[in-house]
């Protein structure tokens, strides 16, 4: 697997934040953020995340949908459960 402009790279540091899909990212959680900032329960909050990361992955666009992605010792992989944000297992498709 290799990573797509529209995919989101999992890590930290300039490579990843200046990629295509996680500037994408970050303009979908702004555009959020003052709604999620009212919110008063978690559960609401965990909801709003996943919409977020189902508004990457669903796209109705198929040529800019995306995919979360992490570099391992054998290339680009869809993260573990494990590695997921509390918020967005759920989403994660």
């Amino acid at each position: 697997m290799y990573p797509k402009p529209e995919d989101v790279l999992m890590g930290r540091g300039h490579p990843y934040q200046s990629w295509h899909g996680n500037i994408r990212l970050a303009a979908l959680v702004e555009e959020y953020t003052e709604s999620y900032m009212q919110l008063k329960h978690r559960s609401q909050k965990t909801k709003m995340a996943s919409t977020i990361v189902t508004r990457v992955l669903e796209e109705e666009e198929e040529e800019i949908r995306g995919r979360f992605i992490q570099r391992t010792d054998w290339g680009w992989e869809p993260p573990t459960t494990e590695s997921w944000p509390n918020g967005a297992r759920s989403a994660n498709c």
